[in-house]
C-alpha cells in the first residue's frame, strides 16, 4: 500500500470511529448511504489528461454494506468501499480483461488506475465525485435497462431457423459463434472468422431490441471452414435488424419483431 492510500485508510477509520460506528466486516459492513446505488461514469480525467470515454459504458453499483461491482467495455469487477462522504477507500478485485481495440484498452487500464487511487467522495445534486490528487471520477445515478439482466453473460449459438442449410458441424460448428451484451447499448458478435460491434436501443418497458448500426466488422481467421463461416455469417444477418430477446428455461431466445424464432444460445 502507498502512503497516500495508507493515510486514507487510516483518515477514513477516524472518521468512523468519531462518529461512533467502528468499520464492520462482512455483511455487517455500513457505509455512508449517499455512496450507496447504481452509478454510471459520465466524466473522468487523471495526470495524462482527459479520459475519452466516447460513448463507452463503465458502471460501478456500489451496496448497504459496502461490497460494490462494475462492469468496463473490456471486463466486470468487484471492488470493496470503505469509509463515506469525505474520505473513502476502494479495493478493487479485476476479473479477465478482454479488449476488442487498442483505445478500449487504454481506457480500462486508466480507469482502474484512478479508481484504485481514490482518497476522496463528494456528494454533489445526483451525481458522485470519486478523487484523488492526481484523478476525478464522475458518476451519475442509472436506471436498469431491459438487457442488463443478460449482461455479463456468453450466449453460445445452439441453433438456427429450419429454414437455413443444415451445417455439417453440428453444434460443434454452431457453439464457436458467441454473444455478448457488454454493454445496454452495445452487442459483440464472435466467431473464429469475424468480430462485429452492434449499437443497438432497448425499448423501455419491452424486450425489443432496435439495431442502430455496426460500429466494427473485422473479417479474421482466414483459415477459417466454410461451416465456420457460414455459422459466423447467419449470426450476423440475423442480429445486425431488430429483434426481441428472452431467455426461456435458460436459452436465450432471439425472434424477429412479428414473433418468429431466429436462432436459440445457450450460456458459455
Amino acid at each position: 500500500m502507498t502512503p497516500r492510500r495508507a493515510l486514507a485508510a487510516v483518515t477514513a477509520a477516524l472518521l468512523l470511529a468519531l462518529t461512533g460506528c467502528a468499520p464492520a466486516s462482512g455483511h455487517d459492513a455500513i457505509i455512508d448511504p449517499r455512496l450507496t446505488g447504481r452509478w454510471l461514469l459520465v466524466g473522468a480525467h487523471d495526470d495524462r489528461g482527459l479520459l475519452h470515454l466516447n460513448g463507452s459504458y463503465l458502471s460501478l453499483d456500489v451496496g448497504d454494506a459496502g461490497a460494490a461491482h462494475g462492469t468496463t467495455p473490456c471486463e466486470d469487477y468487484r471492488a470493496r468501499v470503505t469509509g463515506g462522504s469525505g474520505a473513502v477507500f476502494l479495493s478493487v478485485t479485476q476479473g479477465h480483461a478482454d479488449c476488442i481495440e487498442q483505445g478500449v484498452a487504454t481506457l480500462n487500464s486508466r480507469y482502474f488506475r484512478a479508481l484504485r487511487e481514490v482518497t476522496v467522495a463528494r456528494r454533489s445534486g445526483g451525481d458522485l465525485e470519486l478523487s484523488s490528487p492526481s484523478a476525478r471520477l464522475e458518476f451519475r445515478r442509472r436506471t436498469v435497462a431491459p438487457l442488463e439482466p443478460l449482461m455479463g453473460v456468453t450466449w453460445l449459438l445452439d441453433q438456427l431457423p429450419p429454414q437455413l442449410p443444415r451445417l455439417a458441424g453440428g453444434s460443434g460448428v454452431l457453439h464457436q459463434v458467441a454473444v455478448r451484451f457488454i454493454a445496454p447499448d452495445l452487442l459483440r458478435i464472435s466467431s473464429p472468422c469475424s468480430e462485429t460491434l452492434v449499437l443497438v436501443t432497448t425499448v423501455a418497458g419491452s424486450s425489443t431490441v432496435a439495431v442502430d448500426g455496426v460500429l466494427v466488422d473485422i473479417l479474421q481467421g482466414e483459415q477459417c471452414t466454410p461451416d465456420q463461416r457460414n455459422a459466423a455469417g447467419a449470426a450476423r444477418d440475423l442480429l445486425t435488424n431488430s429483434f426481441t430477446v428472452a431467455v426461456v428455461r435458460g436459452v436465450l431466445v432471439v425472434s424477429g419483431l412479428f414473433g418468429e424464432t431466429r436462432a436459440t444460445f445457450v450460456r458459455g
